[in-house]
């Protein structure tokens, strides 16, 4: 019996211990509000408030180029995004990880601005720790685009700060690195 005991508690324990050493991460990926904004009026009515009225705005799913919504094949432009989701605050940094965006974004939470990016299809991280709150909150991304297809176009992901290294990591980031030919070493 006292070993079933001890046997139950080291099960309890590892399973514990193994929740807490589990990353914290949840996928933005999925139905967002979207609108063009051709005439560049964004920034200057604050679409980015919490309070802003987004009744009108389109349904769309990221990830995935603008061009593939209703009547944006070509369109090129400023676009903003904005969708709600639900967190519980931890004590830890978070931070918001954009796989791709084309070209450039600004993103708010909450209506406060976290964080931009400029720069074609490469990977970027904003830390949102202080404007996250526990309960509901609200993402607002400005999406930038100067040429060719527009739009958050790869995963969107929350995440604690500390584990941002685990969404850079490639596929060939955990195999063996080749080993050199002896030639190249008195190339």
């Amino acid at each position: 019996m006292k070993y079933l005991y001890a046997f139950c508690l080291l099960s309890f324990l590892q399973g514990h211990t193994r929740a807490q050493i589990e990353p914290m991460k949840i996928s933005l990926d999925g139905k967002w509000l979207f609108v063009p904004d051709s005439a560049k009026a964004g920034l200057d009515e604050e679409w980015f408030q919490t309070s802003f009225d987004r009744s009108s705005w389109s349904h769309v799913e990221t990830p995935n180029f603008w061009e593939s919504y209703p009547q944006l094949a070509t369109y090129d432009g400023w676009g903003w995004y904005a969708r709600k989701f639900q967190f519980e605050k931890t004590a830890q940094p978070v931070s918001i990880y954009f796989a791709g965006v084309d070209d450039d974004a600004v993103v708010w939470i909450n209506g406060k601005e976290v964080g931009s990016h400029t720069g074609y299809s490469e990977p970027f991280a904003v830390d949102v720790s202080e404007a996250i709150r526990s309960g509901e909150n609200e993402i607002v991304v400005q999406v930038l685009d100067y040429a060719g297809g527009g739009g958050i176009y790869k995963p969107i992901t929350l995440v604690e700060t500390r584990n941002l290294d685990e969404l850079l990591k490639g596929p060939y980031s955990s195999l063996p690195a080749r080993k050199s030919a002896d030639w190249v070493r008195d190339a």
